[in-house]
């Protein structure tokens, strides 16, 4: 199986497939780049909801740890249930990110200085991810992106 991701109106839903991952064609834009930003412009990111099947199958792939994969052990682990890896939870909202710089022409992910996991991600939880350009701060010829990532409390 591989994990899919399906855009909808509201959001990103991280699920599996055995049909592989689709790629839904984008619209030709007009490409802005590093000039055309405004300081504290944020981007318009999609929740991603995380389901059990994308959970298990990510780890399965890349960190196959017991309380990732197996509910039976995540229940007896100091979480107590199946939870997401850290690398899951950054990637799917990464997507998101990237999905929401559409038209900028700019090389994003090549680094980032602090990432804090500080609640586990479960099976059913909607994250948000919230980024904002940061204008003037230009290290190698790369704009800098702020971001904040969170679970909706339901």
């Amino acid at each position: 199986m591989r994990a899919e991701a399906k855009v909808t109106r509201n959001a990103l839903i991280v699920s599996t497939s055995s049909k592989g991952v689709k790629v839904k064609e984008q619209a030709h834009m007009a490409r802005r780049y590093f000039e055309d930003l405004t300081e504290g412009e944020h981007l318009h990111c999609q929740p991603v909801i995380m389901t059990r099947e994308a959970i298990i199958d990510f780890a399965e792939r890349f960190d196959p740890q017991p309380f990732h994969i197996d509910e039976n052990a995540a229940n007896k682990s100091l979480f107590g249930g199946l939870v997401a890896s850290s690398l899951h939870t950054l990637s799917a909202c990464t997507r998101v990110i990237v999905e929401a710089q559409r038209d900028v022409a700019i090389l994003s992910g090549v680094g980032m200085d602090e990432v804090k996991m500080f609640n586990p991600v479960r099976p059913g939880d909607i994250l948000s991810a919230e980024a904002w350009w940061i204008k003037g701060s230009r290290k190698n010829n790369f704009a800098e992106l702020a971001l904040r990532f969170g679970k909706e409390e339901l």
